[in-house]
């Protein structure tokens, strides 16, 4: 088991700015309304769709979109030493849980963080115990041997 991953990262930073715009749907034939023009380079999307309907079961086909653009700038980031070790640990759990959830019995996990200048490397062995088969009922058939005689009688001597 091995995984690498750099010191240093990019994230997301909001910036608090936000657009709306709004869009009905009728059909198949999507409607903008007009309002949000393209304002920032870099921004999540959040829809939010409100389908038309009578009472409570009875649904027509459109529905009222609201859409909202947040604005967010990529911030350069880098891992401390902690930090690293505490994602690559994150990292070998979630892979162990993937194990344990396919029916694996890990009985030894030898691996190793070590983490330099620029990368975090996480990488040794881990011994596990897997099925190789499935179980199946069987049922066991009784069969008679050549020549043998077997008892037809009832019981009685008639």
């Amino acid at each position: 088991m091995m995984t690498v991953f750099l010191l240093d990262y990019q994230d997301k930073e909001f910036t608090g700015n936000e657009a709306t715009a709004y869009e009905m749907r009728i059909g198949k034939q999507q409607i903008s309304i007009p309002g949000f023009t393209k304002k920032f380079s870099n921004y999540d999307t959040i829809t939010d769709e409100y389908d038309w309907k009578l009472g409570d079961t009875f649904y027509l086909p459109g529905a009222f979109q609201r859409k909202t653009y947040k604005e967010y700038k990529i911030v350069k980031k880098r891992h401390t030493k902690e930090e690293a070790k505490q994602v690559a640990e994150k990292k070998l759990e979630q892979f162990n849980e993937k194990l344990r959830q396919k029916g694996v019995q890990i009985i030894e996990n030898n691996v190793m963080i070590v983490t330099d200048g620029k990368k975090c490397k996480a990488s040794g062995s881990i011994k596990v115990i897997e099925k190789i088969g499935t179980a199946k009922a069987s049922v066991i058939v009784e069969e008679t041997q050549e020549g043998q005689i077997t008892d037809e009688s009832d019981g009685e001597n008639n």
